[in-house]
C-alpha cells in the first residue's frame, strides 16, 4: 500500500501499521488509542492536513484555588491555527475570570477563543456574563463549553465578536453547531463594535497602557489576606 511504501522510503522503524477490518472511524480510532504507548495521541484523517503545531500543549494559567490543589500553573497561553482558515486561543476553566488570559491569547492573534470548563457550581450565571463580556472587549467569537449531566450544569454558549448570543444550550449533553466567520472578526475589529468601540485598537495605541500595568500597586492586595477556603465560622 501507500502507506506501507511511504514508510518504508522513510524508514520510520517507529510507526507501527495496523491492519484491520472496515469497522467505521470511531472503532478504528479506539484500536488506535488501545495500541498507544506515548502521552499525547493525535489523529489524521485521509484529508487532513499535518500541521507542524497540530498536537499543541495547553495548560491552564489559573487552578481554581483553593479548591483546586495540586495542579501547577500553566505559564504560557495557547494559540494554535488552522491553515487558511484563523487562529484559535484556548482558555480552560477558572481562565475565563482572569481578562489578562484572554488579552495575551488575543494578542497573539487568537480570532476564536475555546473554553472548556467543569462548573458544577451556583456561579454558571457569572460565567455565562463574562463569556458575552470577553466576545466583546476582545472583538472575537468565543466558544464555551461547560460539562452536563452528571458532572456539570451545561448551560454552554457561544457568542459572536459583537457579543451577540448565537447559542445557549440546556443542562445536558448537546451538539453545538455554528459557522465561524472569520472576515466578520477582522471587519470588527477594523470597523469596531456595531461600528462604535474599537477597543483591541484602543489598548494598543494607548501611550501609558505600559505604565499603568507596571506602576500597579499591590499593597491592597495583599492585603486581603491569604487565599484559602473561606471559615463559615466567621
Amino acid at each position: 500500500t501507500k502507506i506501507e511504501n511511504f514508510i518504508k522510503i522513510n524508514d520510520l522503524k517507529s510507526w507501527k501499521l495496523i491492519k484491520c477490518k472496515h469497522q467505521g472511524i470511531g472503532a478504528t480510532r479506539n484500536i488506535g488509542i488501545k495500541n498507544s504507548t506515548k502521552e499525547y495521541i493525535a489523529f489524521l484523517d485521509a484529508d487532513d492536513h499535518w500541521n507542524l503545531r497540530k498536537i499543541e500543549k495547553c495548560r491552564k494559567i489559573f487552578p481554581f484555588l483553593p479548591y483546586e490543589i495540586n495542579v501547577q500553573s500553566g505559564n504560557e497561553v495557547c494559540v494554535f491555527e488552522i491553515p487558511g482558515k484563523g487562529k484559535l486561543g484556548v482558555q480552560i476553566c477558572y481562565d475565563l475570570w482572569f481578562p489578562e488570559t484572554s488579552r495575551a491569547l488575543v494578542s497573539k492573534g487568537a480570532e476564536v477563543i475555546l473554553h472548556p470548563s467543569l462548573t458544577d457550581t451556583c456561579d454558571r450565571e457569572l460565567e455565562k456574563n463574562m463569556v458575552k463580556a470577553t466576545a466583546v472587549q476582545q472583538q472575537c467569537y468565543y466558544v464555551d463549553v461547560n460539562s452536563g449531566g452528571k458532572q456539570g450544569c451545561g448551560q454552554s454558549i457561544i457568542v459572536g465578536p459583537e457579543g451577540e448570543l448565537i447559542h445557549e444550550a440546556s443542562i445536558g449533553e448537546e451538539l453545538m453547531l455554528v459557522e465561524v466567520d472569520f472576515d466578520r472578526v477582522k471587519r470588527t475589529r477594523e470597523r469596531g463594535v456595531r461600528g462604535l468601540g474599537q477597543p483591541l485598537k484602543s489598548f494598543r495605541d494607548n501611550p501609558f497602557i505600559d505604565t499603568i500595568i507596571k506602576n500597579n500597586e499591590n499593597k491592597y492586595l495583599d492585603d486581603l489576606g491569604k487565599l484559602e477556603t473561606p471559615n463559615k465560622d466567621k
